[in-house]
């Protein structure tokens, strides 16, 4: 199976792991399988930022809607892990409001240097759905 996609929702899956037998530990092998869960997935409808001219000591809002089932977990980052610390401080956040299926989380944080020279930093919003 690849990546998900919005027509997964509700999707039934299983997990099957097969363990390869090893007789020099006396171990026979076999197979576990779960029970059945039912995929919830949510999906980032729009993200946003409270400006696109930041400087050096400005307040950044990031603010994240996402669709789903249940409450997500909201991730924000930038360059593929949280935001440096070198480059921003932590204000607040991720703050959650849900509005039916709706959910929207805000991030903020203060930019400690620029990023103009570097051509400036892209951030993202990520959500993962919970179980149900």
């Amino acid at each position: 199976m690849g990546p998900l996609t919005a027509d997964d929702d509700d999707l039934m899956v299983r997990c099957e792991i097969t363990y390869t037998a090893d007789s020099a530990n006396n171990f026979n092998g076999g197979v576990v399988t779960s029970d059945t869960l039912t995929l919830k997935l949510a999906s980032v409808t729009s993200f946003t930022v409270s400006s696109d001219s930041i400087t050096n000591g400005d307040t950044i809002t990031l603010t994240c809607v996402a669709t789903g089932e249940t409450v997500p977990t909201f991730t924000f980052y930038t360059r593929g892990s949280a935001f440096d610390a070198s480059k921003y401080t932590f204000v607040s956040g991720p703050t959650v409001e849900t509005s039916g299926t709706t959910f929207t989380a805000e991030y903020v944080t203060t930019t400690k240097q620029a990023t103009v020279i570097q051509g400036g930093q892209k951030a993202y919003c990520e959500v993962n759905p919970h179980l149900l």
